[in-house]
């Protein structure tokens, strides 16, 4: 099983065939180990023009098993070419396996970070920056301005309050005069002819000054 009826064991020009195939593919899943096969027939055709043996793709990776898997003999420490090759490519395909398996972990960090990015540029949108608060401040001063507003007056004076306070400030006046006048009068006192005049003057004088205090 796994070769065709009639078909010839792997001869070692095949296994080299096959290692380069295994080589260039570096197969980590099912489906790239079908393009190993596809490689392999393709190198084997042009080495043997056209009458190469068809192989499935169980029957290479048991073969590439084998070769890699082989332990030197007890009669020589070294282990045959085409098994250190086996060797060697194998040691690629777990590299390319470790990677794969370790972007595979990014991915998935990628998708958390996203949505944590996501989540804070929702918040960050939910408040309002200093620009937009600006503008919605000058809008609201704007429609502030456009109310009318009722200036403050001074309720007019009544027009007998301002009568009053005339006449109370003509009688101030008037008095005040008339006590200048007594004041004056009284400092001067009698002098010469006129004497007995001038006392009663004074005496008048004094008696209005004691009236207006």
């Amino acid at each position: 099983m796994g070769n065709k009826s009639g078909a010839q064991r792997f001869t070692d020009a095949e296994k080299k065939i096959l290692l380069q195939a295994v080589k260039t593919i570096i197969p980590i899943g099912s489906n790239e180990w079908e393009a190993v096969q596809t490689e392999y027939m393709r190198l084997l055709t042009l080495q043997r023009g056209g009458r190469a043996v068809a192989r499935d793709v169980k029957f290479l990776k048991s073969l590439f098993a084998r070769l890699r898997g082989s332990r030197p003999s007890t009669s020589t420490p070294f282990r045959p070419e085409l098994n250190d090759m086996a060797r060697e490519i194998d040691e690629l395909v777990e590299q390319k396996t470790a990677e794969a398996e370790l972007g595979d972990i990014n991915n998935q960090d990628g998708l958390l970070d996203s949505s944590d990015d996501e989540a804070e540029v929702m918040e960050v949108n939910s408040f309002q920056t200093l620009e937009e608060q600006a503008v919605e401040n000058a809008a609201a001063d704007d429609v502030q301005a456009s109310i009318p507003r009722s200036a403050p007056r001074t309720a007019p004076m009544p027009r007998k309050t301002r009568a009053a306070q005339s006449n109370g400030l003509q009688e101030l006046t008037e008095t005040f005069a008339q006590y200048m006048s007594a004041a004056i009068s009284a400092m001067e006192g009698p002098s010469g002819e006129g004497c007995s005049s001038s006392a009663v003057d004074a005496s008048v004088n004094e008696d209005r000054l004691v009236a207006l205090l």
